[in-house]
């Protein structure tokens, strides 16, 4: 850094041509730490006047002053209060355009506060500062006082306030270590910087997918003790949504929302936007590790242990002091930024497993190979999908994340994809093709009359029909209705259901239904002891289906059979097409 020309920087030069008269330009520059252009400029003023360098060493400062051109009313100056400035010019949580300028800090805590009689126009009074000489005297301030990293750019864009930024990132290369068993491994190195003091977080992650970037920002903004005002990154696929650069992935937008943050994205490896975030990651590339390895690879027990001594080495660098005197990264941090940040919230948030997802047409969304109503009203809406723990499913408004209905998550990955449709939304009709096998036990098991039959006839069509449903769904129906209908002929509902199951056949089962219900109801109506003769054995002793090949058949088996008119057939020409 090329130091200041000053009265005393003279007389060092006249004191260094005195001991050495034929000194080279370069060298006497080189000694004095200013360029040789300035020590050959004062060389020749000196010569010019034409006095000895015995006369000059007497000289005071001021004709000293007049000699080199040096102006002499820097002192007549009025000081203003630095450090309220320095406040001034750095708003809590405050960044880009809306932050104070130097120009506006000069008119209202200078010219108006100072000078109150200075109408703005003409000559400045005397002892006033010119705008250009109290920018530099500020940053000459900064400078002696070890902040020289708050100093203000005259793009306004470029200054940030306390707490008004972290921008994250990760290094390009993948980072190498070995593991307890001998075993290379590669990590991800993510990287978090606070814009204004530029104090560093790092995270070794094992992958750079969307859920490790969520996790590492939550685990950044507790290492920083708060939450700043705007979280910037770059539009990397691990964070943006696909094919929209200009949005961030559910996961990872759910975290931003938790901590009330703010985001900005920019271009990926663009220094103009990040360039503090890329500095810092300049800096990590050259330090890390390096009082314990020169061209090895870090050995460790696994990523949890690379992590703990990764944050050691980030704590190094947070508190190494930094050029020209500067201060380091955590006195600023401690002193000027931390108690700006925004708090943490009571509950530590936990990453969610979420998705965007539009709304067709007929108001279903697909996730895992699968499809989930999500109701007319969100037709061509995007809507978020959270996955509970692998378990559930809840489909949540993209706005206020209101719950839409939850479904629990069919992990079917074979196709034809499975359609799934919550109570909720059914009509009527649908809630009646769709009902469950506990739905129809449940409408029998509570009767007095005898329905032993008939709630294993329930099972077993359930049973039977496994990989058709609604079949089972559409017979049951058929004995429900039966029951409804005459309700006081149980006694034969029941006697059809024991027949059906003795036989065991599973073809024409709405036929064999309905022509034995009708013969158990002529029989029950020639006299009560003509039913229970007919009906053997007893209601009560419920026997079970032969054991033969039809009494084992299932709707796959009969799937070529002769028959055209059985429910597998009237199934499959209704479903797979």
């Amino acid at each position: 850094m090329t130091q200041t020309i000053n009265i005393e920087t003279i007389r060092r030069l006249v004191s260094l041509i005195a001991a050495q008269p034929n000194i080279s330009n370069r060298k006497l520059a080189q000694s004095l730490g200013i360029g040789r252009t300035s020590a050959t400029k004062y060389r020749d003023l000196l010569d010019q006047a034409n006095i000895s360098l015995e006369s000059i060493g007497a000289l005071s400062d001021e004709v000293l002053s007049r000699i080199c051109g040096f102006t002499t009313n820097q002192a007549s100056f009025v000081e203003p209060d630095w450090e309220e400035i320095r406040v001034y010019l750095s708003t809590k949580r405050v960044w880009g355009k809306m932050l104070p300028t130097e120009r506006s800090a000069w008119v209202n805590l200078y010219l108006k506060q100072y000078f109150p009689n200075f109408s703005g126009e003409g000559c400045l009074p005397d002892g006033c500062m010119s705008e250009r000489t109290f920018n530099r005297r500020y940053s000459k301030y900064l400078h002696d006082k070890g902040l020289d990293i708050l100093r203000h750019q005259p793009y306004s864009n470029n200054n940030f306030g306390p707490a008004s930024m972290v921008e994250i990132d990760t290094i390009g290369d993948r980072f190498e270590y070995i593991n307890a068993k001998g075993e290379h491994q590669k990590a991800v190195i993510f990287t978090a910087v606070l814009k204004y003091s530029g104090y560093i977080y790092a995270e070794a992650m094992s992958s750079g997918s969307g859920i490790c970037w969520a996790v590492a920002i939550i685990n950044a903004l507790y290492f920083f003790g708060g939450v700043p005002e705007v979280l910037r990154c770059d539009n990397d696929k691990a964070l943006c949504q696909y094919g929209s650069p200009t949005r961030l992935r559910a996961t990872i937008e759910m975290v931003v929302r938790e901590f009330k943050l703010g985001t900005d994205l920019c271009p990926v490896r663009s220094p103009k936007w990040k360039g503090s975030n890329e500095r810092a990651n300049l800096t990590l590339q050259k330090h890390l590790f390096e009082s314990q390895l020169k061209s090895s690879i870090p050995h460790v027990d696994d990523l949890t242990h690379l992590n703990r001594v990764l944050l050691q080495e980030v704590m190094k660098i947070n508190s190494a002091s930094r050029s020209h005197g500067q201060l380091s990264r955590l006195e600023i941090f401690k002193r000027y930024e931390e108690s700006f940040l925004k708090p943490l919230p009571l509950v530590r948030p936990t990453v969610k497993y979420m998705t965007y997802a539009f709304v067709r047409k007929n108001g279903y969304v697909t996730y895992q190979n699968n499809y989930y109503y999500a109701g007319i009203e969100q037709i061509g809406k995007t809507i978020i999908i959270e996955n509970s723990m692998g378990k559930n499913i809840n489909l949540r408004k993209d706005g206020n994340l209101k719950i839409l209905v939850s479904y629990e998550l069919d992990k079917n990955a074979i196709s034809p994809r499975h359609y799934h449709k919550a109570d909720c939304f059914k009509t009527e009709t649908e809630r009646v093709t769709s009902r469950p096998k506990e739905w129809f036990i449940s409408a029998f098991e509570n009767l007095s009359e005898p329905h032993e039959a008939i709630v294993k006839a329930i099972q077993w069509l359930f049973d039977a029909f496994k990989s058709s449903t609604p079949v089972a769904t559409r017979l049951c129906n058929q004995i429900y209705n039966l029951y409804s209908k005459n309700p006081q002929d149980i006694d034969c509902l029941n006697a059809t259901c024991e027949e059906i199951i003795k036989k065991g056949c599973v073809t024409e089962l709405r036929t064999q239904l309905v022509r034995t219900y009708n013969l158990f109801s002529r029989i029950k109506e020639m006299g009560a002891d003509a039913f229970s003769k007919f009906v053997t054995p007893p209601l009560n002793s419920i026997s079970e289906p032969k054991e033969d090949d039809s009494s084992n058949t299932t709707i796959n088996q009969h799937k070529y059979s002769d028959s055209v008119r059985g429910e597998e057939y009237c199934y499959e020409r209704d479903h797979v097409k």
